[in-house]
């Protein structure tokens, strides 16, 4: 008689030990990814579309030219001005206001192409460069799918849903939006933000602002504790920090530390 009464606290006991051992992480309903963690540049197509004659005279220079570059837009176009960091594994350099321009869609590609190839007057290799970096279609065929980060995607729970935020110019995602890589990762993501095809009111942030996030969280009515961002640039995860999102720091192109900490989190199998 004692028994039966005392029965049901056996049941009760491992069931509220369960729900307090269940991952954390199993609230998480949105997962953010950028350009850099699922589209990258191949480095041999680059130097091809230089000149492998000038890659090869340029060799020393060619690990460094993209500091260089960023070193005298960001002197000439106001570094006190800025708060917020690019992605720049060197040096992390703060984001000129001519690229934040370029970024939101409110300088055209072209202006910031003049602007920046008038501080490389006489250096070819650097004005070949600047060209290609530019020049949306040239880049975007510099360019191709990271397939390790890509086939993540397959793997989540099926009630995560995936986010594409990224820094985009207008033309710059006009030009994804056409190209094969475009239609085979666009259609994985149910929601694309672009830095630079915001609506007016929110035109000028960028994906290192914690206005960005805000925005999108707010759209999609999702809370910080449900998301995820992953992400290679300092920046971008403090950002999304601040506001209490769950983030993954990984280095480019290594999606060996994505997956692992994924599985940390229960995410994927």
């Amino acid at each position: 008689m004692n028994f039966s009464i005392k029965r049901p606290y056996f049941f009760i006991f491992p069931l509220a030990l369960f729900c307090l051992q269940k991952p954390l992480d199993s609230k998480i309903k949105a997962v953010f990814w950028s350009n850099p963690t699922i589209i990258g540049q191949n480095r041999l197509d680059l130097i091809g579309k230089i000149g492998y004659l000038e890659g090869l005279m340029n060799i020393t220079r060619a690990g460094t030219i993209q500091d260089e570059i960023f070193d005298k837009i960001t002197k000439k176009f106001g570094r006190q001005t800025q708060q917020y960091k690019v992605n720049d594994p060197a040096t992390n350099d703060p984001l000129p206001g001519l690229m934040r321009l370029w970024l939101t869609g409110e300088k055209s590609v072209e202006q910031v192409k003049k602007d920046a190839l008038s501080l490389f007057t006489g250096d070819s290799f650097a004005t070949k460069i600047i060209d290609l970096a530019f020049t949306p279609k040239e880049f975007l065929s510099v360019s191709s799918v990271i397939e390790d980060a890509f086939k993540l995607l397959k793997r989540f729970q099926p009630h995560v849903i995936h986010i594409l935020a990224s820094n985009y110019a207008p033309a710059s995602y006009k030009e994804l939006e056409n190209s094969k890589i475009g239609k085979r990762v666009l259609p994985s993501f149910k929601h694309i933000y672009n830095s630079g095809t915001l609506d007016d009111q929110h035109r000028g942030i960028v994906l290192q602002d914690p206005a960005f996030f805000k925005f999108i969280m707010n759209d999609l009515h999702l809370k910080p504790e449900e998301c995820l961002v992953i992400n290679s640039d300092p920046q971008v995860i403090a950002a999304a920090k601040s506001l209490g999102m769950h983030t993954i720091e990984h280095p480019y192109k290594d999606s060996s530390t994505i997956k692992k900490q994924l599985k940390q989190m229960h995410l994927i199998s």
